[in-house]
């Protein structure tokens, strides 16, 4: 008996460091609201701490972008200075490390959405210096990347869920200013957020860097909520070709009012990109309707209860994400553009 027991504990798999991550959490705009024991009661041990720099308020009051990115940078460091379990990390050891630790902490990998004004090498350069692990590479208006979702925010939003698909789709891909930009991104590790992205410059990233896992954070499925702002299900089935990830967001405007229509979004994107590629991507901000059941972080053990009673296992997702995150950093630029593993 006592051999057979030893014998099954040595071909038992390694136990996994089961947590909880989410992709999208705008941590500067709503500090307040992030209690460190509501996310230790769900488990989340990593977030991603996103910074949004406003167009017109960051060129005309804060010194333009890449300084308003970075003044929101050392806010969410001082954040994370208050409690030694908290630690802002950029690389993927250094998260595995906190998924690792025996009591719980926190990691936190800097971001910023809508890449306006990180247009350049030298700008990508300082911001990465900073620490920015993640970058979104367009927002509500394209850039010097590519194009931006053809969708209408305002003054009455065009993408409603359940409402009809009005077919509008950027013919905007990724520029050739964008290629250089996102070979550079790729040799250096920067994980490229494709969410707001065209479906043609996400395709267009997805042809020149096959080997690239695609990574949206906080989408809905356009199935349930169609325009080109959601994601389609052949994007989907990129994110799982390319072993990539999706972050289902908890604003209400995409994934419906209700945890039910939050659980048929995630199971829609689940079909076509897999169970274990779907996790949290919040998008709080204290500015979007979130669903009802999910109105802020103090109910993350409330969202990934209903994932995973949707065959999600979003509850794992932070390990999920730390593979990979390894696999973005061995994947370089070949000579004639496109890429090759390291």
């Amino acid at each position: 008996m006592l051999k057979a027991l030893l014998a099954a504990c040595l071909l038992s798999p390694a136990p996994a460091f089961a947590s909880a991550i989410d992709l999208h959490l705008h941590l500067p705009m709503i500090e307040k609201q992030v209690n460190l024991k509501d996310l230790e009661a769900a488990d989340v041990r990593l977030i991603v701490a996103v910074a949004y720099a406003p167009p017109v308020l960051s060129q005309l009051l804060r010194g333009g972008y890449a300084n308003e990115v970075l003044r929101q940078f050392a806010k969410i460091r001082r954040w994370a200075a208050r409690d030694p379990r908290v630690v802002i990390v950029r690389t993927p050891d250094e998260a595995e490390a906190v998924l690792k630790s025996k009591e719980w902490r926190l990691g936190v990998i800097l971001a910023a959405e809508g890449a306006g004004g990180a247009d350049t090498i030298p700008r990508l350069e300082t911001l990465w210096n900073a620490g920015l692990r993640m970058l979104t590479i367009a927002h509500f208006k394209s850039t010097s990347w590519g194009g931006a979702a053809a969708v209408r925010y305002w003054p009455w939003a065009s993408c409603v869920p359940g409402g009809k698909d009005n077919g509008r789709r950027s013919p905007r891909g990724l520029s050739g200013e964008g290629e250089k930009l996102a070979d550079w991104a790729v040799a250096k590790g920067l994980i490229l957020d494709l969410t707001h992205a065209s479906d043609k410059t996400a395709f267009d990233l997805a042809r020149r860097h096959p080997e690239l896992p695609l990574l949206f954070s906080h989408e809905a499925a356009r199935e349930l909520t169609p325009c080109e702002r959601t994601i389609s299900p052949e994007l989907l089935r990129e994110v799982k070709r390319s072993h990539g990830l999706v972050g289902l967001t908890l604003a209400a405007n995409y994934a419906g009012g209700t945890m039910e229509s939050l659980k048929a979004h995630a199971a829609a994107l689940a079909r076509d990109a897999g169970a274990e590629s779907v996790t949290i991507g919040s998008d709080f901000n204290g500015l979007i309707e979130p669903i009802g059941g999910a109105e802020g972080p103090s109910r993350y053990a409330a969202v990934l209860k209903e994932m995973l009673s949707a065959g999600i296992p979003a509850d794992r997702s932070a390990e999920a994400f730390v593979g990979y995150w390894r696999t973005t950093r061995v994947v370089r630029p070949a000579e004639n553009g496109g890429t090759k593993t390291r």
